[in-house]
């Protein structure tokens, strides 16, 4: 899993995922937020699979800005196991049902969740194509 600079991360999310049909499903952190948050950026598949990892210093170490546009078959749901086991993830933001599903397959269960609120969607998100999700909060306890 090789550790790469918070520049190639944001140039590899935005590069494979704008104009994507997932893309309002996903955070496009800026470099300096990566940088200033130390949060480690993972890439893979020629910077078409990547991830964040955030340790928000409360005990919830997240996986964030997952995704996946290689050719390869289940290249995204591989990096986001072995991310969860190397470096102890415990915690996923995600939108239900198609996230939530994601992360259930990963063996993270439902902490709490908070309805749709307009103030706070992503600024691609189409209401017609994705409606109003609950955002759903998810730990791994193993």
């Amino acid at each position: 899993m090789p550790v790469v600079t918070p520049q190639q991360y944001e140039d590899a999310i935005e590069s494979e995922m704008r104009g994507h049909p997932r893309e309002g499903y996903l955070t496009f952190y800026p470099a300096s937020k990566i940088l200033s948050e130390r949060m480690i950026p993972i890439l893979e598949n020629d910077g078409k699979t990547g991830v964040l990892v955030w340790n928000h210093g409360d005990g919830r170490i997240e996986m964030a800005g997952g995704f996946n546009n290689s050719d390869i078959p289940g290249a995204g749901m591989s990096l986001l196991r072995r991310v969860r086991d190397q470096y102890h993830v415990n915690f996923i933001e995600c939108f239900e049902p198609l996230d939530k599903k994601y992360a259930q397959e990963l063996g993270f269960h439902e902490i709490g969740r908070d309805e749709w609120d307009d103030q706070y969607a992503p600024s691609s998100w189409d209401y017609d194509k994705m409606g109003r999700p609950s955002v759903v909060y998810m730990g791994f306890y193993p």
